[in-house]
């Protein structure tokens, strides 16, 4: 509803502050909703525009970040993360930072995916779910890698330590799944 009323502003706005205020509105709005595609042009106006806060610029390089991943534009993705975390800690960078070792670990670059994911863990100490969550992505590349007394051992500690139900559940699901892989894996390797 208040992203209507954001884009009637913007279309009527005379003013500066409230076209700005207005493109704010709307970036902020349809980033909630996760309309990408819609938000990009926006995203790239406060870019562009100098005068906006750097949380307005982190969010709107997120939007640019997540309208590239839907043109399947790793490359342009990568790129934009990259961009992000050159800034100081916000929720915004440690959610890029994350994003990035999930995007070289999707590329089966374990080695980097696993160097950013400990980055986010030493520089972005201060948010928990993204921290958490890079724990987690260690104990995947673990187990990509089959080295499973480190995936367990990352996975337990998570299950052991989190506070964030959601995070502390995925890691036990993965433990279990990591203990019956590697069960299976030392079977065929025994015959």
């Amino acid at each position: 509803m208040a992203e209507k009323y954001y884009l009637k502003l913007k279309e009527f706005a005379v003013q500066k502050e409230n076209v700005l205020e207005a493109l704010r509105g709307v970036l902020r709005c349809q980033f909630k909703n996760s309309k990408w595609l819609e938000a990009a042009p926006i995203a790239k106006q406060i870019i562009d525009e100098k005068t906006f806060a750097s949380d307005d610029i982190l969010m709107a390089n997120m939007v640019l970040y997540h309208e590239q991943l839907l043109k399947n534009d790793t490359s342009g993705a990568i790129a934009v993360l990259s961009k992000i975390i050159l800034n100081n800690s916000s929720i915004y960078t440690a959610e890029a930072h994350y994003e990035l070792a999930h995007l070289q670990f999707l590329q089966k670059n374990y080695a980097m995916a696993e160097k950013t994911a400990f980055e986010v863990t030493k520089k972005q100490a201060s948010h928990e779910f993204w921290v958490t969550s890079a724990y987690i992505l260690l104990g995947d590349i673990y187990a990509a890698q089959k080295d499973w007394f480190n995936a367990l051992a990352t996975y337990k500690s998570v299950t052991d330590n989190a506070t964030i139900t959601s995070l502390k559940e995925e890691a036990s699901q993965k433990y279990n799944l990591v203990q019956t892989a590697e069960k299976i894996s030392n079977k065929v390797e025994n015959q």
